[in-house]
């Protein structure tokens, strides 16, 4: 992904300043894994800090020096809250707390949910719910498509209308009945940003502005809540879903803490390899040459892609009417009836149709499930009264389960290779590690290299 955009933007990245954002309750371990993925020179921002530095920078919010703000970040498949005060140019992060399974697309599946009570063709309705063919898996997908692009007109609008593939049927749906579907899920945010405010010690009354980030925010239920729970009205932009993208630019010029994140690839392997998640190491950090890359290992997705949830920000400018028959037994008919029907009360979230945002077990990071290859390790070893920087070591594969397990296939990694002290030495390993869970403890201390360990 950092790739793809890195060549779209210019065929020398060592010429641009490169921005990458993360969520503000990554551990060390993942932004490591982040850093190493992008040119020497990167930085890493947060991403409250980056979207408090452009609505204070770009988008007229007032902050003044020593001001606590609420950066509620409502994107498609989470939410995030975080508490941040403001000190010179720059902002610090007090507090953050966040809803994993709590996005927009949540809403959708209440909308869908709300728009099957109306339909008495359960036959039909099952194709949509459950399509067994091509032709019936396209409608699926667009009937989410048509809702999602009812609920953001409903920004802009009091009542729309959603088309219904298969059914052939143009639905009704009003503001009011969204804002009733989506309660649910805005209230468990008001709450997730309540937490914050408690984590961080901070009255609401105290707070400067509430910032609204993530494409989500933009629907006018969203400032109604918030202002409902915290007696302060959001402050907006035209396009949320851009504020961290553009902010961190700004973040990261404002920035005057730089550091360095520390170390190692996030499963539990020998040689000093480890599946620590310590604390984030801060509100920026650099991906730098003077010392060796956070983790050393650069991993691209085989199985499935890793949504890393970050954003790569790079320097450079920048109506269907339904005719009705008589015969009020016709086909017409009936659909017209199940449109009406529509006016009634909506159900609520959560719905029957099963959310597209899934739940894991603590401890498992969704943004690493699949299976991943490495290209690279950077290694430490203490040997011979020194430590040795062993690299190398790609061809590991490495596997994270739903369940919290993990394993690292060690069949065909490459040799990793070291010198101290004008002697050169490598390390292979060749087995499989599986650990019984993702752990979230402090690293072990690194290992020496194994007997096999040859020296020249």
């Amino acid at each position: 992904m950092l790739q793809r955009a890195l060549t779209e933007a210019t065929s020398d990245p060592a010429a641009l300043d490169i921005v990458l954002t993360c969520p503000a309750s990554w551990g060390a371990a993942r932004r490591a894994v982040l850093l190493s993925a992008a040119p020497i020179g990167a930085t890493l921002i947060d991403e409250p800090i980056a979207a408090a530095q452009y609505f204070a920078d770009v988008g007229g919010t007032t902050i003044p020096d020593g001001g606590t703000a609420v950066v509620y970040d409502f994107g498609a498949g989470t939410f995030d809250a975080a508490v941040v005060r403001r000190t010179g140019s720059t902002f610090a992060i007090l507090a953050a707390d966040g809803v994993p399974d709590c996005g927009g697309l949540d809403i959708d599946a209440a909308i869908v949910a709300h728009l099957a009570q109306a339909f008495t063709d359960a036959t039909a309705w099952h194709r949509l719910e459950q399509p067994t063919s091509a032709t019936e898996r396209r409608a699926r997908a667009q009937l989410w498509t048509n809702v999602r692009e009812a609920k953001e007109m409903l920004s802009r609008t009091s009542s729309t209308l959603v088309h219904m593939p298969l059914i052939e049927v143009d639905a009704p749906l009003s503001r009011e009945d969204l804002d009733r579907l989506a309660a649910p899920v805005l209230e468990r945010t008001a709450a997730s940003a309540r937490e914050a405010l408690t984590k961080a010690h901070v009255d609401a009354s105290d707070l400067t502005a509430i910032i609204l980030s993530g494409g989500s925010s933009r629907m006018p239920a969203v400032g109604s809540t918030l202002h409902r729970a915290f007696g302060i009205l959001p402050a907006s932009v035209d396009q949320p879903e851009l504020a961290v993208a553009e902010g961190s630019l700004l973040a990261g010029a404002a920035a005057t803490t730089r550091h360095v994140a520390s170390t190692t690839p996030p499963v539990n392997t020998p040689a000093g390899e480890t599946a620590a998640f310590p604390d984030h190491p801060g509100p920026a950090a650099t991906h730098s040459a003077e010392q060796p890359p956070p983790t050393g290992w650069r991993a691209r997705p085989l199985a499935t892609a890793a949504a890393f949830a970050a954003v790569l920000a790079v320097a450079v400018g920048t109506a269907i009417v339904i005719a009705d028959r008589d015969d009020n037994d016709s086909p017409n008919n009936q659909k017209a009836q199940a449109a009406n029907n529509l006016t009634g009360t909506p159900v609520s979230s959560p719905s029957r149709s099963v959310s597209p945002s899934p739940t894991y077990p603590a401890g498992v990071d969704p943004c690493l499930l699949g299976t991943w290859r490495s290209e690279k390790q950077h290694i430490y070893a203490d040997l011979d009264g020194g430590r040795a920087l062993f690299t190398g070591g790609g061809g590991t594969l490495y596997t994270y389960r739903a369940d919290g397990t993990s394993t690292a296939d060690y069949s065909r990694t490459q040799p990793r290779t070291g010198s101290l002290k004008g002697s050169r030495y490598s390390s292979v390993i060749r087995r499989s590690a599986t650990t019984p869970r993702t752990r979230r403890s402090t690293s072990p201390p690194p290992r020496k290299p194994s007997p096999a360990t040859a020296k020249s």
